[in-house]
Formats: C-alpha cells, structure tokens, sequence
C-alpha cells in the first residue's frame, strides 16, 4: 500500500510543478490564456489530490507530521507556496509583482524538493 501512495503521490508532485511552470509562462507571455476555464480548475484539482496523496500516505506510514519535522518543514513550505502563487496569479499589480511572486513561489517547490528527498528541514546546510 505504502509503493502505490507513493507513486501516486510523485506522479501529483510531477503534474503540480508541470502546471505552476505551464501556468508561470502564461502568466509572463500570454495571461489571457490563464481565463481558460481548464487552466483555472485543473491546478486546484491536482493540488488537491496532492495533498490527498500526501495524507494517505502519512496515515499509511502512521506518521504524526506535528513529530516529524522535515514533514512539518513540507507542509509550511506548502503554504509559503500557495500564498506566493496566490500573489503571483491574483493579486499582484503589475509585471514585476508577478515574476516576484513566481520567483517565491517555484523558490517554495524548490525547498519543498530539497526537504523531501534528504529529509531534513534545513536541506542548504
């Protein structure tokens, strides 16, 4: 059970970093794009069943995030990521606003790499 959550899990890593840079180029080179009603849902859903993924396959390792800190580092990174996209996407007034939130945003994914494949919350040193 645990192989299958995990492989489930790395192919909605694959799709969520494939759709934020998708999305990031059509941010900087054709934003009209992003109002296709497939590019406004699909990332959610991903995500979505990421996470789903990720709390499967914490419950099947019976592993408390709360104890785990290169876990609870992943989850944090996770927020810092969502609200960064959420800025870059959204909020921001104007063309540096936008490569600065994407620029924070894929820095998050970046970390949140780093974390999970040495398992460590501190992955630079």
């Amino acid at each position: 059970m645990y192989m299958a959550f995990k492989h489930l899990h790395l192919t909605f890593v694959v799709l969520t970093l494939g759709f934020f840079l998708l999305r990031a180029l059509l941010l900087l080179a054709y934003p009209k794009a992003l109002k296709k009603r497939l590019l406004k849902i699909l990332p959610h859903v991903i995500d979505t069943l990421l996470i789903l993924s990720a709390l499967g396959l914490l419950g099947v390792m019976q592993m408390n995030p709360f104890q785990v800190p290169w876990v609870l580092a992943k989850i944090l990174g996770l927020l810092a990521y969502v609200g960064f996209a959420l800025y870059a996407f959204k909020w921001a007034a104007n063309t540096q606003g936008r490569l600065l939130g994407l620029v924070l945003a894929g820095a998050s994914l970046a970390y949140i790499l780093l974390v999970a494949v040495q398992r460590t919350p501190l992955p630079f040193f």
